[in-house]
């Protein structure tokens, strides 16, 4: 567990034509702001540059994709980087919170685990050298990779430039992997964790819901529920927040994963006593989704977003980060337009039902961080 983050830091290792200093001393003469991240499901690299050096960081770029150089000394020391950043998510209780979460809702699936892998994984990244080089032959192959090209260039030119370079990596020789599906959830869940330490009282309620799909009609509608919920004037952070005084902060998100995931409400408490009525708070809220919400706010709502989303793709990066997401999502180039044709189309109706099909005990996971000491 944990090899697919652990690798995003072993990719800026380097070729052997161009070694990792030799390759940085290029990166900062191009002016290049980049960085990488791993989700549940891909690593993404990225880059903001000029357009008139394109050339070279497309060369640079598939360089190390395709040559990639890896030996003992550099993965120790990147294990040991690694190892350093799951001792510091310890010391977060939202972050114990969250990898709880995902150890009691799943039982099969690698969703069970952060992305960060278990301790006894890290520890052993040092010695993984063989594992590396079969990860890399298995998962860092064209077959699997997506490249986006987002900003001031000309698209024949940026395609000749990316076919060019990258013409010659060959697939992969290892077959994939299989990912072990989910079994329907039959009885609610529910675990305490204690903080030792200082810290404000959080509880999650998560929900299974089904994998991400821009043109499902379900997805979508869940979406729009996340989007109602999760509205600064909406009923549930207004009651939570400014009328009783029960939380800090109130957020919601439907996953957007590539297998079913989960709906999430996180609520950060002021005590530990408003437990039960911030918990009542929110049944009640979704069984007044279940009934119908109200078209005017649907409207309100469904506009907001909208704006939120256009005016949220102010430079390249943005355009890139939203088209990549539908793309790895089995969504083409026009993904992010059928999400808002079906988006636009939802009804009240639409909302309830799959309020009522999801939000039920028997397909929930709750977890509550409950601290020593409260600040």
């Amino acid at each position: 567990t944990g090899f697919a983050h652990f690798f995003e830091h072993l990719m800026f290792q380097g070729s052997e034509a161009i070694p990792r200093t030799v390759r940085g001393r290029k990166v900062l003469r191009l002016g290049v702001e980049e960085n990488a991240w791993t989700g549940d499901d891909e690593t993404v690299y990225h880059g903001a540059l000029s357009s008139q050096n394109l050339d070279a960081y497309v060369e640079l770029e598939a360089d190390r994709f395709k040559n990639l150089h890896l030996d003992e000394v550099h993965i120790a020391k990147e294990a040991g980087a690694v190892y350093g950043e799951f001792r510091k998510s310890q010391a977060s209780p939202g972050n114990t919170l969250w990898s709880t979460v995902q150890d009691v809702a799943f039982d099969v699936h690698t969703y069970r685990h952060t992305t960060l892998g278990y301790e006894e994984d890290i520890k052993a990244m040092p010695d993984a050298v063989g594992y590396a080089a079969e990860f890399f032959d298995r998962h860092y192959r064209p077959e699997n990779a997506t490249i986006l090209v987002v900003g001031d260039v000309d698209v024949s030119t940026a395609m000749e430039l990316v076919r060019g370079n990258y013409a010659d990596w060959q697939p992969g020789s290892m077959e994939a992997q299989t990912v072990a599906s989910e079994p329907p959830q039959e009885e609610l869940r529910h675990q305490v964790v204690t903080w030792s330490g200082p810290a404000a009282p959080q509880m999650s309620f998560n929900w299974r819901i089904p994998a991400a799909s821009y043109t499902d009609e379900v997805y979508v509608a869940l979406t729009m529920v996340e989007h109602l919920l999760d509205s600064d004037v909406g009923a549930l952070k207004l009651r939570l927040v400014r009328e009783e005084g029960l939380a800090y902060s109130v957020w919601c998100e439907a996953d957007s994963t590539v297998d079913p995931g989960l709906f999430r409400i996180g609520i950060t408490l002021r005590d530990v006593a408003g437990a039960e009525r911030a918990g009542a708070i929110v049944r009640e809220e979704i069984a007044a989704l279940q009934a119908g919400v109200d078209p005017a706010f649907l409207d309100g709502t469904r506009a907001h977003q909208r704006y939120s989303f256009l005016t949220g793709l102010s430079d390249p990066g943005a355009v890139a980060y939203q088209l990549g997401s539908v793309l790895r999502r089995g969504g083409g180039t026009s993904g992010l337009q059928d999400y808002y044709e079906v988006y636009d189309a939802l009804t009240a109706s639409d909302v309830a039902e799959v309020a009522t099909t999801f939000f039920v005990d028997h397909n929930l996971t709750l977890v509550e961080l409950r601290p020593e000491v409260t600040p």
